[in-house]
């Protein structure tokens, strides 16, 4: 019943009203925990019955609202149009997504684009998503309005001039227009040339070539640290007439980055090819009129075929954000029939000011790291970098924080303006440390990086300088292990009775192993322990006698021998090895046993290596010899140190990979089509067999479909003759030698349903039209449909896919009277994911005469 009184609602609705809506969106403002304030603009035609002093919102929480419209509206804004502002205050019962609508009946009449305009209603949405995790959110405010008028021939552009309080980022694209239910416009197109710049929101129209009235419509997301945190549709109106007229050009302007604190001032220009034109420049964008602090100028100038205006904007640290600002300049011409325009967008990045006056001090138990707190009140907190050494880096204009590339590492944050001050104990004693520090803002903005300040740690700390295997065995291995005196051990006062001590940590056991009698005793050889296949890993601490006590004064840094891993394959063997020392390993030397003399076969900067060209089945021996130094030259040679000896077989147990896969997939004519080129890269070199796995719908299980067993000559596969094309085909490659590789490069395709009704038949007995029968239709399962008349009344109910109405009421029997009726229909397509339903709804139109 209720779908009865709808329908009905809708016919009255498009028998008692004249044409209406032309354009609208929907904004929103979060003033409460789930509370939010709504904007609803409507722009109207003035002479029509269908005026809205009251107009329903639908909240999207399963409750609606009527809204008065505010007071002082309707405004006229042009020769026939007025815009309509409603507000209302509303509190959704927690987080969640809430999709705020509004559905009218009465779009206007003769929208070229939107196929019988008159009789599709009018709807706009905005999505709000309420996410404790995501923080509040207000919608942006839509500076420009959305009626414009177009040249035939010429092009036409339209930027909303969007802008977001709270900095996030926006992405614009084009959609269909909606109507009933918040669905596509059945028969909605887009004229060819229609664009729209994802990142400023300008839409550009390449020429118009016909007149008359056309809709867009605009979707703004936001999106906040990669989540999508609202959006909202423009419906918006372009009137095209013939006009002889060229619009204007404004001048190219470079994007901004300007330190807060900085006044701008930036000449714009715009000048007509069409002489004698009076030339109006204009700006708007949320610098002009929405930012908190000094607003930007930008005072309106004309001009006779060129004009100049200052945009002049005094930035302050309020203004300091992570994404730019907008500003949207518009020179538009005074043709007498069409103005034409251009839009040129400029973005201002306003960045925080680099943080002053850094220095370092070095100290026994770390280094003081202190600077002035930032000038600016909006600073939350600093974030803290260091480097093991000198760096000349001054950021471009554009580049806040401190890029990765420097190598520097933040090593602190911390929170609050006022903190000014950091010490930092991970510091190895006798080593240069580098800072830097960036001030962050609450939206995540950073400001430029300081400048650098160094210091080199005091050394009072025991010096490691090897841990070398010099034999490899399971039981009887030996590391030779030495160490250097502290650098500043003078300072420490020691007696003549001061030692040291080494530790060996395994696992979670800390093991004396030598005990030296006394400073000069600094070397020490660790035998009978297992190198083949154990890394080991030491501390050094240094103690003194006093008063017949030992006193622990210092601990060295902790550092372990160097241990290789290798793996074998296809006439190559895989060499991985790592060490963690204090130093710095500036290179590796890879040795190989050649006939018990160990040669050096390469150098290299990393700690990986393939050794190529080998024979497969013949057994080789390696070590990795590292070379390292402090950064302060603590010790006067480099640091060599050995890693334990390691021998491999290669062979082939590495699959071969598959190759890049091309697919189509033709709903037409029922088939999918796979190719693929033999690339020269290594892992296809012995490439034997591509096998093809198929599954026809996403919950079931693989199956191999067939094995393509000269890959290199046979390159395309053709899965044909389905009765459906949805499924999903996953590949395997086999080597010479049966290495065979997982499944990978799924690709899947969906089946293309197509089932639509005629808007018309004539069951009038002479054979041609009498029944209801959708037009060929293809992947469909079946088909439940309602037919109703005006009075919202069911005169046909089938569960048939060919419907096969006749024009009859199904319970009277009786001819049902010429005219428009109203269907629903539950389609049932055949998907990839198994049978999906989807709602198609329309008018026919039953003609007996």
């Amino acid at each position: 019943m209720r779908i009865g009184l709808f329908i009905l609602s809708i016919f009255i609705s498009l028998i008692s009203f004249a044409t209406h809506n032309r354009a609208g969106e929907i904004s929103f403002k979060q003033i409460g925990v789930n509370q939010f304030e709504i904007t609803l603009v409507t722009y109207t035609r003035i002479e029509t019955e269908a005026d809205r002093p009251i107009i329903e919102i639908n909240w999207g929480d399963g409750s609606i609202d009527s809204l008065n419209r505010s007071p002082g509206f309707p405004q006229f804004v042009a020769i026939d149009i007025n815009v309509n502002e409603y507000k209302s205050i509303h509190t959704f019962p927690g987080p969640g997504v809430y999709t705020v609508s509004l559905e009218d009946p009465n779009r206007n009449a003769d929208v070229v684009n939107l196929p019988n305009s008159v009789n599709v209603p009018f709807y706009i949405e905005s999505q709000i998503i309420i996410n404790p995790f995501l923080g509040e959110n207000t919608s942006p405010v839509l500076l420009n309005p959305p009626i414009e008028e177009a040249c035939k021939n010429a092009v036409f552009q339209h930027n909303p001039s969007a802008f977001d309080a709270d900095g996030d980022s926006l992405v614009y694209s084009l959609i269909e227009a909606k109507g009933l239910g918040g669905e596509n416009v059945p028969g909605y197109t887009f004229p060819n040339g229609v664009s729209i710049d994802q990142k400023t929101g300008t839409l550009t129209w390449d020429k118009p070539t016909s007149n008359g009235e056309f809709n867009f419509a605009i979707l703004i997301e936001e999106y906040r640290n990669g989540f999508l945190v609202g959006s909202m549709i423009r419906d918006m109106q372009v009137t095209v007439n013939d006009c002889d007229n060229n619009p204007p050009e404004i001048q190219a302007i470079k994007d901004i980055c300007i330190e807060a604190g900085t006044n701008l001032n930036l000449t714009i220009k715009a000048s007509d090819p069409d002489s004698g034109q009076a030339v109006t420049l204009t700006a708007t964008g949320g610098p002009l009129s929405e930012v908190n602090g000094d607003l930007a100028t930008f005072s309106e100038v004309v001009g006779i075929d060129s004009v100049s205006g200052q945009f002049k904007w005094q930035t302050g640290c309020e203004h300091v954000r992570l994404t730019p600002y907008q500003v949207f300049f518009k020179a538009q011409d005074n043709d007498s029939k069409v103005q034409l325009i251009d839009l040129h967008t400029l973005n201002i990045t306003v960045i925080g000011p680099k943080v002053k006056n850094l220095t370092t001090e070095a100290k026994i138990e770390g280094i003081e790291v202190d600077w002035t707190r930032s000038i600016c009140e909006e600073v939350v907190g600093y974030k803290v970098y260091r480097k093991s050494d000198s760096l000349n880096f001054e950021p471009d204009s554009c580049e806040t924080g401190l890029p990765s590339y420097t190598g520097y590492e933040l090593i602190e944050t911390i929170m609050g303006r006022d903190s000014s001050s950091y010490f930092d104990k991970s510091v190895t004693d006798g080593n240069m440390y580098c800072y830097r520090i960036v001030a962050i803002f609450p939206d995540g903005a950073e400001s430029i990086v300081s400048e650098e300040s160094c210091a080199e740690t005091i050394e009072t700390s025991p010096i490691p300088l090897n841990a070398d295997v010099i034999n490899t065995d399971a039981s009887n291995g030996e590391i030779f292990i030495r160490w250097k005196n502290p650098k500043d051990i003078d300072s420490l006062g020691l007696s003549d009775d001061a030692f040291y001590r080494i530790f060996e940590i395994s696992f979670d056991m800390v093991t004396e192993i030598y005990t030296s009698t006394g400073l000069t005793d600094t070397v020490f050889t660790q035998t009978n322990i297992n190198t083949l296949s154990s890394q080991h890993y030491y501390y050094i601490q240094l103690y003194d006698i006093v008063n017949n006590n030992e006193v622990f004064i210092s601990s060295s840094a902790r550092f372990k021998s160097v241990y290789l891993e290798t793996s074998p394959a296809d006439r190559q063997v895989n060499l991985k090895w790592n060490t963690s020392v204090p130093w710095n390993v500036d290179s590796s030397v890879i040795l190989r046993d050649n006939n018990g003399t160990w040669e050096a076969i390469d150098t290299v900067n990393s700690t990986s290596y393939i050794d190529k060209e080998l024979t497969n089945g013949i057994e080789y021996c390696y070590r990795i010899l590292t070379l390292g130094e402090y950064s302060t030259n603590q010790s006067d040679t480099f640091l060599l140190n050995h890693s334990q000896e390691v021998c491999e077989i290669p062979e082939d147990i590495i699959p071969p990979c598959v190759p890049e896969i091309n697919s189509k997939s033709e709903c037409e004519t029922d088939k999918n089509t796979f190719s693929w080129t033999i690339d020269s890269l290594d892992c296809n070199g012995d490439l034997t067999n591509i096998s093809i796995y198929y599954k026809p719908h996403l919950n079931e299980d693989y199956s191999l479909l067939t094995t393509i067993k000269t890959p290199r000559t046979d390159t395309v596969f053709l899965h044909d003759n389905l009765l459906e094309v949805a499924g999903c085909y996953s590949f395997t490659a086999t080597d010479s030698v049966g290495n065979q590789s997982e499944l990978t490069n799924e690709v899947c395709f969906d089946n293309c349903p197509i089932y639509q009704l005629p808007n018309i038949f004539t069951p009038n007995g002479d054979a041609l039209n009498e029944l209801v029968n959708p037009f060929p239709y293809k992947y469909i399962e079946s088909v439940q449909i309602e037919i109703y008349n005006r009075w919202g009344q069911i005169v046909y109910k089938a569960d048939d896919i060919d419907v096969n109405w006749d024009g009859k009421h199904q319970l009277t029997k009786m001819k049902c009277s010429s005219g428009v009726y109203f269907y629903v229909a539950t389609v049932n397509e055949q998907r990839l994911s198994g049978i999906e339903s989807r709602i198609v709804n329309g008018f026919i139109h039953l003609i007996r005469d």
